[in-house]
């Protein structure tokens, strides 16, 4: 199932950057003759753009130029990218002469897919969905045990990316990486106390006023 003009499917639709260009991916490159799953650079940029504004609580507004000669990246592909921010209505655009940008809400309010879907027009693109269904070559439309794949690839990583915020985007990488390893410990922690009560519901077993079990 493969929609047409595309060899391969992409996690995020290709953007084009300066001069009708394609910029180099935010991922890592692909070798041999097909392509990996990945975002462009506007998606980075962005967040990075966005980082710098959550960073940087006290300023009543952080320019363009600002931006763009911190993170040493294009300052016209900035500004596309801000736009495309402001439509979405992460951030808001101050006019002026020493104008600039802000984030329209707290950090801790705007999350890594809410940018994604801003600048990519989504996470991953379930290619065989109703609405792009007129656009696919496909002769196992009907029944096909890999459409549930992609619906839940487009899950995991819907959820995943909603469950990061710009305020947790602000920590280094080592804390990053720590409150990740936290959260998946305690997602482990919790999947493991729904499947022992969904187990001891299944075999009648109870747990009285004083947490004590009893079966049925």
């Amino acid at each position: 199932m493969t929609p047409k003009g595309s060899p391969l499917p992409l996690a995020a639709r290709r953007m084009t950057g300066e001069n009708g260009r394609v910029p180099q991916a935010a991922g890592p490159v692909a070798r041999g003759s097909g392509e990996l799953m990945r975002f462009t650079t506007r998606t980075e940029y962005g967040l990075l753009c966005m980082i710098y504004m959550a960073r940087n609580p006290d300023a009543e507004w952080v320019t363009i130029r600002e931006m763009a000669a911190k993170e040493n990246y294009p300052l016209p592909y900035v500004e596309k990218i801000l736009q495309g921010l402001r439509q979405a209505g992460l951030v808001v655009s101050h006019q002026g002469n020493q104008g600039g940008y802000s984030l329209a809400r707290r950090a801790s309010e705007i999350t890594v897919r809410q940018v994604i879907d801003a600048l990519e027009g989504g996470t991953f693109e379930v290619f065989c969905a109703p609405d792009v269904r007129e656009d696919i070559v496909c002769t196992h439309f009907c029944l096909c045990g890999v459409k549930p794949i992609w619906r839940k690839t487009k899950d995991l990583l819907d959820r995943f990316y909603d469950s990061l915020t710009l305020e947790t985007l602000t920590k280094n990488e080592l804390e990053m990486n720590m409150s990740l390893r936290a959260n998946e410990v305690s997602e482990a922690i919790y999947g493991d106390a729904k499947i022992a009560s969904s187990s001891r519901a299944k075999l009648g077993i109870l747990r009285d006023d004083k947490g004590e079990l009893h079966g049925q």
